[in-house]
């Protein structure tokens, strides 16, 4: 079993690092990037930046002999890139493989990457495509997004609209993230989403994301990444969460922790109980390999 710290010394911690990780990534490190510690990248969720959520697992992981690396996406809260609030995989897991260049573990080294939501389906990327990267904790795989093909048909006429009207010199359409209004368009419909994404805002975070990101992360499908696999993942969810991939869609070549409850439950109730499971495995990974 793995002791993680109490919330109130904790809440006392403060970064060793914040600030740019590359000119274009912002993030926070917690731990000492020069030493020989496991380092972990930790990715926020779908349209999420650094929260305090977010930070309370880096600096669990911290506490128990890792370094954290918790980072802004592109574009996104604190990091640089235009246009704002544009989600584009490819150019995350390009610019998270840079934030890799400066921790000097080496291609031997021991490198993890933690990501939550779609921040969980960018790990995967990642780690497929840089040989640096040994292990992976999946946080609420999302699943692949099956849009009617009336909607999808839609979706990729505004985008393509879109995409001659930024030619022209005008501003990509956005729409918001979250909405209180049920009949509004956004992103996450429905009050979980508002609820939760509302109640851990920093001052960085905007709610908006461009419509071209949604077509960007329709075309990830985080099953296929899970069978494609070539280094150690564990998959950490909820039991009867619609919105991520279910224990039976899990391959079982993969780790799985299911936890009891709601899907924002693991930033909340089940924080510690996922932080954990996360610990664990990546410990066990790395004393592997030691």
């Amino acid at each position: 079993m793995v002791d993680l710290p109490g919330a109130a010394d904790s809440i006392k911690a403060a970064p060793h690092y914040r600030g740019h990780l590359t000119p274009l990534v912002f993030g926070e490190v917690w731990g000492e990037v020069e030493s020989a510690a496991p380092a972990i990248l930790l990715i926020p969720g779908f349209g999420g930046v650094i929260d305090e959520p977010l930070r309370e697992v880096a600096r669990s992981f911290w506490r128990t002999g890792l370094c954290a690396l918790v980072v802004d996406r592109p574009r996104f809260g604190l990091s640089g890139g235009e246009p704002r609030g544009e989600l584009d995989p490819e150019v995350n897991v390009t610019s998270f493989a840079e934030v890799l260049n400066g921790i000097n573990r080496g291609s031997d080294g021991q490198v993890g990457v933690w990501g939550t939501s779609f921040g969980a389906a960018e790990a995967l990327m990642l780690a497929e495509r840089d040989a640096r990267v040994k292990a992976v904790v999946a946080q609420a795989p999302p699943r692949a997004i099956r849009r009617d093909v009336m909607v999808q048909k839609e979706l990729e006429r505004t985008v393509a609209l879109d995409t001659q009207r930024r030619a022209e010199g005008h501003s990509p359409k956005s729409i918001p993230l979250v909405s209180d209004n049920p009949n509004a368009i956004c992103a996450m419909p429905g009050a979980g989403a508002w609820n939760h994404l509302t109640k851990v805002a920093t001052e960085s975070w905007r709610n908006e994301i461009t419509v071209r990101s949604l077509l960007l992360c329709s075309q990830v499908d985080s099953a296929e990444l899970l069978r494609q696999a070539s280094v150690p993942v564990c998959v950490i969810g909820i039991r009867n969460d619609p919105e991520a991939l279910s224990e039976d869609e899990i391959p079982e070549t993969v780790e799985k922790v299911f936890l009891e409850g709601e899907h924002y439950d693991i930033y909340g109730s089940c924080l510690n109980e996922s932080t954990r499971a996360a610990v664990s495995f990546f410990k066990r990974q790395f004393a592997k390999t030691s």
